[in-house]
């Protein structure tokens, strides 16, 4: 139950994480360009790097691939997330 939770918590987060990169993206369009590819390519990293530690936590689990890097890419996609936001703060 509490990995059910944890996995749902998580893609929630991840999700929203990157729709808010490409809303402020959208949002800010013409005026800062430099900014609006920083966060076209933040949000499909933070996805890519979630998709990626899912996948390698489900080849743990299976037996495949021991150890697998599962928190290390999940620490990925909070990273890039984290910077984004902190960048955006910087921003304003």
């Amino acid at each position: 139950m509490v990995v059910r939770v944890h996995g749902l918590i998580g893609l929630a987060l991840f999700a929203c994480l990157s729709a808010a990169a490409f809303v402020l993206a959208r949002r800010v369009g013409q005026s800062s360009r430099a900014w609006a590819r920083y966060s076209r390519i933040s949000g499909p990293l933070v996805i890519v790097f979630a998709v990626a530690a899912g996948l390698a936590y489900r080849l743990e689990v299976a037996g495949v691939l021991r150890p697998a890097p599962a928190g290390l890419l999940e620490h990925g996609a909070l990273l890039v997330a984290f910077c984004w936001i902190i960048a955006d703060g910087q921003r304003a």
